[in-house]
């Protein structure tokens, strides 16, 4: 009896403990699900007969934008599911090999960046049961998430593009409607809270999804505007700018001013008798190994052609600033100075106007290298731009005990050693590991006295009357105008000769040219004029039965449609 009852009583705890773990484990996925806005629910018959959706349309570069509904991602196997049914649609994908993968980075001839869909059916058995369900996120693969060049570049300025695409201009609908979910193994990096400024909810990472079976993605969306990017990184062709822009610096200020928005930033007023600079210090590689005394004598040099000015310049460097910090001083600054680097992109946040100044080292072509070189050039560019590169080679400092990747080439034999120290300036290259290129990138420098000749003549032309700020709203208008076509045309035959007319087109009022275009079997005439009427002469024993006539306006370098007629000879 004694022992039976022992046994009921080890039953209980056994269920109890049973119980225990049970609710734990609900409680755990609860918890999870609180934190990330999901429900998860046991797999149902509906579920499987709505099956997976796809809506995809092509913008620049070839990329795709993309709307899932219904899209399963299994984390262990980092695989998304597509589950075929008779309610799917597939819209915009050519066929099976354009369903295989999707872009999910705006890198530009790169195949790294892709997610792996495979299609299943509700008989293949794989997606199964107790499906965690999350309802709008945008799948994003970062390219490289601790370096802010590429995190401005090729991140968040496309992400802000693709926002600005898919939700009419209005931001702020697409960070309360997507989440973002990284799908790159990346961890969170230490340049995580600027991609928390894109969506109201705390980002999700792929990776931590691993303790669940399949997530449902109610909605998702995949695929990056690559309009805003500017730079190429030498995959399969030498770095450089981009050629060929339709990018405008009126969308760099959109961008800029978000940033600034959502980091609470407001302009600090400031002494008309100081001016405020930034320079942006390396601490690692590639160094100016005479900052202070660069600082100084930038100062003195300022205030020796501006008597009654003097000029505060604020040393900063990423690892030792926050993001809210950096970002204020650039805002506020009027000149920023800094060696080549990562930090420099943050010249997209200087308020109009502004004075930039790269430094680069001994043999490096900042027509090459340069993204914010590249930035200055694009239409409507809101700052001044000025390099400097040091041509003094016993001012140069090669790192050659570094690792390999930072400019080092101590495993290289002595012939190969002295084959790199000869070059002395270095061409464009493909990306990535050339070693030239780093031995030459990642040298200190001492930045010598003949840089403020430049600098001298940089703070001149930014303080003078003839000083002009781009980026503007008629800038802009200038960049995308073009003239409409003419009006109310008509014509007139009589004998050999052809009285055209029209109106000036809705939006030109001066400095334009009409192009005027007539034909008619076997002729064919051209002539310009600069008043809305011509009366042309056609050749003898020419046929003119019927007339075709097109008249186009030329206006500030850009032209109209052409406008189309036909008269008769009777």
């Amino acid at each position: 009896m004694k022992s039976k009852m022992m046994l009921l009583h080890l039953s209980a705890v056994a269920v109890t403990v049973a119980m225990y773990f049970y609710v734990l484990n609900e409680d755990f996925h609860k918890t999870w699900c609180e934190l990330m806005s999901c429900t998860r629910t046991e797999k149902t018959d509906q579920h499987i007969v709505n099956g997976s959706s796809v809506w995809c349309t092509f913008t620049e570069h070839g990329k795709r934008l993309c709307s899932f509904k219904n899209l399963y991602f299994k984390p262990q196997e980092n695989l998304f599911l597509f589950l075929l049914s008779e309610d799917s649609v597939v819209s915009g994908i050519g066929g099976k090999e354009d369903l295989k993968s999707f872009d999910a980075s705006a890198v530009l001839n790169h195949n790294r960046f892709h997610l792996q869909i495979v299609p299943v059916s509700a008989d293949d058995n794989i997606i199964g049961r107790n499906l965690s369900f999350l309802d709008s996120v945008f799948a994003l693969w970062r390219f490289k998430m601790d370096n802010i060049m590429h995190v401005l570049h090729d991140d968040l300025l496309p992400l802000y593009y693709t926002y600005s695409h898919i939700c009419n201009g209005d931001i702020e609908l697409c960070r309360e409607k997507y989440r973002l979910f990284f799908v790159d193994d990346g961890g969170i990096g230490t340049l995580h809270e600027w991609y928390k400024l894109f969506s109201t909810k705390e980002p999700i990472q792929a990776t931590e999804l691993k303790s669940h079976d399949v997530i449902c993605f109610i909605h998702c969306h995949v695929g990056l505007v690559s309009n805003s990017l500017w730079y190429q990184y030498g995959f399969g062709r030498p770095q450089g700018p981009i050629k060929n822009l339709n990018l405008h610096g009126h969308l760099l200020l959109q961008f800029s001013a978000f940033i600034k928005k959502k980091l609470n930033l407001s302009s600090v007023k400031k002494s008309e008798r100081q001016k405020q600079g930034v320079l942006l210090s390396r601490q690692i590689n590639r160094r100016i190994l005479n900052e202070m005394e660069l600082i100084n004598s930038m100062k003195q040099t300022y205030h020796s052609i501006f008597h009654d000015e003097s000029l505060r310049i604020h040393k900063l460097d990423l690892s030792t600033n926050d993001t809210k910090t950096l970002v204020s001083l650039i805002h506020n600054s009027d000149i920023v100075i800094g060696m080549h680097g990562s930090a420099m992109i943050l010249c997209l946040f200087v308020k109009p106007g502004a004075l930039v100044i790269e430094i680069f080292p001994f043999g490096i072509n900042p027509d090459y290298v340069s993204p914010v070189k590249a930035l200055s050039k694009v239409a409507g560019s809101f700052f001044n731009y000025f390099q400097w590169v040091n041509e003094k080679e016993n001012n140069s400092f090669p790192n050659e005990n570094a690792h390999q990747l930072h400019g080092g080439i101590s495993h290289l034999s002595e012939g190969q050693k002295a084959y790199i120290r000869s070059i002395k300036e270095v061409p464009a290259v493909e990306c990535c590991h050339n070693t030239v290129y780093l031995y030459r990138m990642f040298q200190d420098t001492v930045v010598g006295q003949e840089f403020l000749a430049l600098f001298s003549k940089a703070i001149l032309e930014h303080n003078s009357s003839a000083h002009t700020t781009s980026g503007t709203k008629e800038n802009l208008i200038e960049h995308w105008y073009f003239p409409a076509q003419v009006r109310n045309l008509t014509c007139v035959v009589n004998n050999q000769k052809i009285a055209v007319k029209w109106m000036t087109p809705l939006n030109v009022k001066t400095n334009h040219k009409y192009e005027i275009t007539l034909s008619s079997g076997d002729w064919h005439l051209s002539v310009t004029a600069e008043k809305t009427d011509v009366l042309a002469t056609v050749p003898p024993n020419a046929k003119m039965k019927t007339i075709q006539v097109w008249v186009k306006c030329i206006a500030q370098g850009a032209e109209s449609l052409d406008a189309y007629t036909e008269c008769s000879n009777g």
